[in-house]
This record gives C-alpha cells, structure tokens and sequence, in this order.
C-alpha cells in the first residue's frame, strides 16, 4: 500500500527583476550541444533566450498555457560533495526570467517529467528508485512518492482525467499502472524492453513502444490489459506520440532516419516520413498541423498533413524537450 507523503520539497524563488512580458505564442524547447535550454516560439521559429544550467538534463516539459517550462537538471556524474542535487528549473516563458528551483533532495531523476492537462500537477520519473514523484507545480510541494515495485522505470503518461499513470519498466518488460484515486498499482506485460509510453487523447487506450522486440502494444486503460502486439514498422521503436486529434500515432525508432506513421483506430501502418538524421524526440503543435523533430544536427518542422519536412533550424546538436503553441 501507497501512503501519502506531506513532506514538501523546498521551492528556491529566483525572479529576475527589469524582465518584460511577451506572452509566447508558442514554445519548443531543447537543450544544444553547449548545454543550454534554447527556447524557440513555434510560429516565427526565433530564438526566444538561453537558459544556461550546470549538469545533465533528461527532459522538459512545457505547461498547457504556453507559459512554464519545466526543466529537470541534475548533477554531473562527477560532481563534488558540495554541489546541489537534481531539481526542476521553472522558467517564466512570459517573463523571459528563472521562476523558481524546486529541490528534488536525495532523488535522482534520469527520465520523464509529465504536467496534467491544467498543469496544476507535475511527475518526475525517478529511475534508479522505482519511484515517480507528485508535486504541485504551482508550489513544487511533494505531494506523493508512487512506487512502481521495478527497476528502471524510464517514461510516463497520465490519462486525460489525472486518474491513472502508466509508467513503461524498459527492464521487467511491463507497465505499471497507477491509479490514484484507488492508491494501487498493478502490472501490464508488454513487448520487450518498454521504452515510451503514450495514453490516446480520448483515454481509452495506451501505446507502448517495446525497444527490443520492435513491437508495439496496445493496453486498454478500462481492463488493464493487454489488447494488441505488431510489428513497429521498423526496428527498435524508443518514442512514440498520439496526434492531438488521436487518429494517428508517429513511432520514432533508434538508428533508423525515418519516422512510422500509424492509424491508430486500425491499428495499421498508413505512411512514413522520411528525415535527413536520426530523430530523438517529437513533439506535435496543440492543432496537429505540425510536428517537431529533433535529430543531432537539429531540429525540423514536419507538415503532418504531406508528412514532408518544411523548415530546418538550430543547427547545432539537440534533444526534444516540450512545446506548447498554435502552430
């Protein structure tokens, strides 16, 4: 049994005064070859600022307003003693300005972080715990340490009602479900090696990319179970992503230059696009027009309609963190 922590994370505030607010039309964000988190709007594509942090980061997300981005940074491997732990960075897109640092203590996220439709709730995957953390994004408080009971958990999606997570365990071959109004978890078999995670806009199902079998499954949210395996389209599939309308997922796969496209009521491949790298990460606009690809020369626009690439920018190594816009 789960039991609810009331322990809260320290929050360091860190407003920058003289800052000007430009509410972004939209935001994509990744981290480049120096390091830093560059902020681009989606529509023009200019860079919006740089924001500078020391350590590794293993992901970002952007809240449902356009407004927050939530960076997780953590220490470099060969930190000394007197350096800080892992935290969430908080950064006022509005602003242009840091909003705040919350302290994850002694946890040590390596993978996911995951806002709510309201973005009123942020979880962080904490790999080498078993562990996936609450807090409150607005406050950062800890609100619940959900323990999956398997090593390696690596990403996670939350259904549209904030009931259920689904955590993929890329070790034990499963996903674990977490249902947070009952506090329980169970267990779903999946393909090999689990490696994302995804949960359809309408909630009733869940795509699972399994890295090692090069499959994808299919879990029903009602039944907890399993209701379908086929083949990815390629090998090693490690991201994939539901459109925002829910009549496609894209399947991103690790050594291959191309992205799979599936209708996802069907359940069957129905084209492919085709990039200049390997892809990391995608991430689609609110609308669906466009989806955004990082790769490790860049990044590219993609017009999800044609499924052609359609504008290339920021030339130096990057990795896919989290958009929100119109575009």
């Amino acid at each position: 049994m789960l039991r609810r922590l009331t322990v809260p994370v320290a929050v360091l505030c860190a407003l920058l005064v003289n800052s000007i607010e430009v509410p972004a039309q939209g935001v994509l964000a990744f981290r480049d070859a120096a390091g830093r988190v560059m902020l681009f709007d989606a529509i023009s594509l200019d860079l919006i600022e740089g924001l500078p942090l020391a350590g590794d980061i293993p992901d970002a997300t952007v809240s449902p307003d356009g407004r927050y981005a939530y960076v997780l940074n953590r220490p470099p491997v060969r930190a000394s003693a007197d350096s800080s732990g892992s935290s969430i960075i908080v950064f006022d897109l509005w602003k242009r300005s840091l909003a705040s640092v919350i302290d994850l203590g002694g946890f040590t996220p390596t993978s996911g972080v995951r806002l709510n439709r309201r973005g009123s709730r942020v979880w962080v995957i904490a790999e080498e715990d078993g562990s996936v953390l609450e807090l409150d994004a607005r406050t950062g408080k800890l609100l619940m340490i959900w323990k999956t009971g398997t090593e390696l958990n690596h990403r996670a999606a939350v259904t549209p009602d904030d009931r259920r997570l689904y955590v993929a365990n890329i070790r034990d071959d499963v996903v674990t479900m977490i249902d947070r109004q009952r506090i329980y978890s169970a267990s779903i078999p999946t393909g090999t090696a689990p490696a994302d995670v995804d949960v359809s806009p309408d909630g009733f199902e869940v795509w699972v990319a399994n890295s090692g079998s090069h499959t994808i499954s299919v879990l029903s949210v009602r039944r907890d179970r399993k209701l379908a395996d086929f083949f990815a389209g390629a090998l090693r599939p490690v991201r994939l992503r539901f459109t925002p309308s829910g009549s496609e997922v894209w399947v991103l796969h690790r050594g291959s230059p191309e992205i799979t496209i599936f209708n996802a009521f069907k359940r069957v491949q129905t084209g492919r696009v085709l990039l200049p790298g390997v892809p990391t990460d995608i991430l689609f606009s609110s609308d669906g027009e466009r989806a955004y690809i990082t790769l490790p020369e860049g990044v590219v626009a993609v017009d999800a309609r044609t499924r052609e690439v359609v504008h290339t920018f920021a030339g130096s190594a990057a990795r896919g963190f989290g958009m929100r816009g119109s575009r």
